[in-house]
């Protein structure tokens, strides 16, 4: 038993679940929803990670966030643009 990657984990799916609150109190129902299954797939990989069965463990952080930040900003921007070049 890991205590330690359960509440790790287990903390994740609380923070998830906030989030698709605050969201859904803001109106914005469909990423509620993201938030509230990605709060249970979280739950059930701290269930994994206590038992020892969890794939291995990733710790994202600040860098991290301003990478995938960037990196999807440059994926919208691209098919906004094809979408233009298309549409003439």
């Amino acid at each position: 038993m890991d205590t330690e990657e359960f509440e790790r984990w287990r903390g994740e799916a609380d923070r998830a679940l906030e989030g698709g609150r605050l969201q859904a109190a803001a109106g914005l129902h469909n990423w509620a929803c993201f938030a509230a299954e990605q709060a249970a797939q979280l739950a059930m990989k701290a269930l994994l990670h206590g038992l020892g069965r969890g794939p291995s463990g990733i710790h994202y952080g600040e860098s991290d966030a301003a990478e995938a930040l960037g990196d999807a900003e440059a994926v919208l921007r691209f098919v906004d643009e094809t979408w233009g070049g298309l549409r003439g």
